[in-house]
C-alpha cells in the first residue's frame, strides 16, 4: 500500500495509539469528578493541556479543546459574528479557506453580513496587501489559513495581521493552521492573531480533537451549553483519550520539524523532476509548501484516476476531504478553468514515504494513460 493522502488524514504514530490505551484502561475517571479516578484523568488533561500550548508557544489557559479543526474554525467565526456584530458586518477571508469557514461564511452573507473572498496567487499565496486593502471600518473579522490543505503555500499571518491591525485594530483575525501544525513551526504569539485552530489527526494523533487557541482578551462564545468543561465554551465531558494522544502526538512530531520539513522538501523535489518528464502531468501550484502538491493530469477525471490508482493500492485524492469527492472550491478560486480542475489530484505527504513510492505513483500515472486514453 501506498498511501499519499496525509492531508486527509495521518496514520496514528505509536506514541499516540499507545497513550490513548494508557489513557483507556488506567484513566478512565470523568475529569469533572471530584473524586481520585475525576482527579486523576483532569491532571492527565492538564498536563496535555500544556503540552499542546507549548506546541505553538501559548499559555496552557489559551487552549480549548474541540472535536477537531472544523470545530475550532466554526467557533472562532461565530464567536466574531456574536461579538462584534454592532460594529459592522464586513468579513475579509481568503478564497481558499476550508469548507468549515468557506461554507460558514457564505450562510452568513444570506443574513446580511457582506464576505469579501481574496483569491490567492498562482503560487498559492496569499498578498497581505490585498487583504489589508480590503479591511475597512466595519470590518469585524479576517480569516487567512496558514497553509491550504490542497494547493500548499505559506502565508505570512504574521504580515496579514499587522497590516490589518494598523488599519482597523477591533478586527478579530484567525486563522486555521489545521494544514499547517505538525509541518512547520506556529508561534501563535507572534503571529498576533486572535484565535487559532489545530487538529490531532493530521499530526498522527486520533481523529475528533482538536484545540483552538484563544489570545488573552479575546472574547469566545461557545454554541452548546451543559456544563462548566473548557470554560463553558466547549461544555460535554472531555474527551481524555482523543486529548491524551493528541498531545503524544505532538510531542513525537514537533521536534522533528525540521527534518521532517526536509524530507518531505525532498519528496516534492523528487515528484517535480518525474513530473518534468512526462508530457501530459504538470504541478498546479509552485511553492516552498512541500508537504502538498496539486497536479493535473490531462485527458484524465480525476475520479478515474483515484479509482485507477486505488485498483494498484495508491491512495491519493481528488481535494478536500471534506468535499466527500466534489469539485472544490479552492482551484477554481484561484482562476483554474474547469477543465483542469476536473483532471487534478492532490498528493500529500508525510514523512513515512519514499522517493520509490513517487516513482510507483508517476509509472502507475503513466500506465493509466496508456491504458485508459490508448496512448503509448
Amino acid at each position: 500500500m501506498i498511501y499519499l493522502d496525509n492531508a486527509a488524514t495521518t496514520r496514528p504514530c505509536q506514541k499516540a495509539i499507545e497513550r490513548a490505551e494508557q489513557i483507556a484502561r488506567s484513566f478512565w475517571g470523568n475529569p469533572s469528578s471530584l473524586h481520585s479516578l475525576g482527579l486523576a484523568a483532569q491532571l492527565e488533561v492538564d498536563r496535555a493541556r500544556e503540552i499542546i500550548a507549548d506546541s505553538i508557544g501559548a499559555k496552557p489557559k489559551n487552549i480549548i479543546f474541540t472535536s477537531g479543526g472544523t470545530e475550532a474554525n466554526n467557533l472562532a467565526v461565530n464567536s466574531a459574528v456574536y461579538t462584534k456584530r454592532r460594529r459592522g458586518n464586513r468579513i475579509v477571508a481568503s478564497a481558499y479557506e476550508h469548507s468549515s469557514i468557506h461554507h460558514k461564511l457564505e450562510s452568513l452573507e444570506k443574513e446580511g453580513f457582506e464576505v469579501v473572498f481574496v483569491p490567492a496567487e498562482k503560487n498559492g499565496i496569499i498578498d497581505p496587501k490585498r487583504i489589508a486593502e480590503a479591511v475597512d471600518e466595519k470590518t469585524i473579522l479576517v480569516t487567512v489559513m496558514m497553509t491550504n490543505n490542497e494547493v500548499g503555500g505559506i502565508n505570512d499571518v504574521a504580515r496579514i495581521t499587522k497590516l490589518v491591525k494598523q488599519k482597523n485594530p477591533d478586527t478579530l483575525i484567525h486563522t486555521d493552521c489545521v494544514a499547517a501544525f505538525g509541518k512547520i513551526k506556529i508561534d501563535a504569539v507572534k503571529l498576533s492573531v486572535d484565535t487559532l485552530a489545530i487538529s490531532a489527526h493530521k499530526i498522527h494523533g486520533l481523529k475528533g480533537t482538536g484545540a483552538l487557541y484563544v489570545k488573552d482578551g479575546t472574547r469566545v462564545v461557545g454554541y452548546t451549553v451543559g456544563g462548566e468543561q473548557e470554560k463553558k465554551i466547549r461544555p460535554g465531558t472531555e474527551n481524555t483519550v482523543g486529548i491524551c494522544a493528541f498531545s503524544a502526538a505532538a510531542e513525537e512530531i514537533i521536534p522533528k520539524l525540521q527534518e521532517n520539513f526536509e524530507r518531505a522538501k525532498a519528496l516534492k523535489k523528487h515528484l517535480a523532476e518525474r513530473i518534468e518528464k512526462t508530457e501530459f502531468i504538470k504541478m498546479n501550484c509552485e511553492n516552498d509548501f512541500p508537504y502538498t502538491a496539486s497536479i493535473c493530469v490531462s485527458g484524465l477525471r480525476s475520479e478515474t484516476i483515484l479509482h485507477y490508482l486505488e485498483s494498484k493500492e495508491i491512495f491519493v485524492s481528488s481535494g478536500s476531504a471534506c468535499s466527500k469527492g466534489a469539485r472544490t472550491h479552492v482551484l477554481a478560486s484561484m482562476g483554474f478553468d474547469t477543465k483542469t480542475q476536473d483532471s487534478s489530484v492532490r498528493i500529500s505527504f508525510s514523512a513515512e514515504n519514499t522517493e520509490d513510492e513517487i516513482d510507483v505513483l508517476i509509472d502507475e500515472l503513466i500506465n493509466a494513460k496508456n491504458t485508459l486514453c490508448g496512448t503509448k
